[in-house]
């Protein structure tokens, strides 16, 4: 049953996967290094690619852990079990990994604190075994296990702890995703909306390019609108919604989180409607 499912979802993934450049050079660094990491902006891809990519490599789904600050070398080496009596441990997504021969994802890389990242070397590249240091059992490293780091740009450059993270992405092979190209993102429309009317897509790409950026802002390519914000506004006029709202919700509202570009967004949508 587990074969068909993960079977089924490879199909599903080669119907919406389209190959980008850097998919060929990621893939080289992942089989070249047990260490690897893929920064970019957010809705770039990373997370989508690196799933298909393990399953891709190793057959099996891949063991994923979403970092945090508070994430602990506990949350890596164990999960607690609780009973009625007492407070029991079993295998955390690390010993999992390596006792299943899995890949192991960490996403939100950046947002580990530093002295739980320094827990990865144990498994750098030529390494064989592995301490858990919960429970002081010896695990094998299996040939083909692989480590993959994911972590929004921004956040990789946090200056906070910044000498401890540069030595340890000495032993990493990374990768930097870069913007899509408005190029790029019609292949993707075109690959994921098959047999839609070329006059939509070529729609969809105006308004995109149109509130792409924001006119008099030197900074306002740093945030770029994604496959996604494309995506959704393709998928809200197949459902209907008129094109004035649907703008509004899928790219407009993408600008959220800086009041001045997003003000700026607006009025440009209400003075078009």
């Amino acid at each position: 049953m587990a074969r068909k499912t993960l079977s089924r979802r490879s199909t599903e993934e080669q119907e919406q996967f389209v190959p980008l450049p850097w998919h060929d050079r990621f893939e080289t660094c992942v089989n070249s290094s047990r260490l690897t990491l893929l920064a970019g902006d957010p809705g770039v891809g990373k997370s989508f690619f690196t799933r298909h990519l393990a399953r891709k490599l190793s057959g099996l789904d891949p063991v994923v852990i979403y970092g945090s600050p508070v994430t602990d070398v506990l949350q890596l080496f164990c999960h607690q079990t609780l009973t009625a009596s007492e407070t029991g441990y079993c295998d955390g997504p690390l010993p999992t990994a390596l006792k299943q021969n899995r890949f192991l994802i960490i996403e939100e890389f950046a947002l580990i604190p530093v002295e739980v990242r320094d827990e990865l070397l144990a498994v750098r590249s030529g390494e064989t075994r592995l301490l858990n240091k919960i429970n002081k059992e010896w695990l094998e490293i299996p040939e083909g296990f692989r480590c993959i780091c994911v972590s929004n740009r921004e956040n990789i450059r946090c200056r906070r702890g910044v000498e401890g993270l540069r030595a340890l992405l000495s032993d990493f092979l990374i990768e930097v995703v870069p913007p899509p190209d408005l190029e790029t993102v019609r292949r993707f429309l075109k690959h994921r909306f098959k047999g839609r009317p070329e006059k939509t897509v070529e729609r969809v790409m105006e308004l995109f390019e149109r509130y792409r950026t924001v006119e008099g802002r030197e900074d306002s390519e740093k945030n770029p609108l994604t496959y996604r914000a494309a995506e959704k506004l393709m998928t809200l006029l197949e459902a209907g919604l008129p094109e004035h709202e649907a703008v509004r919700v899928a790219l407009v509202n993408q600008f959220i989180l800086d009041e001045d570009l997003h003000t700026a967004q607006t009025l440009k949508h209400d003075i078009s409607g």
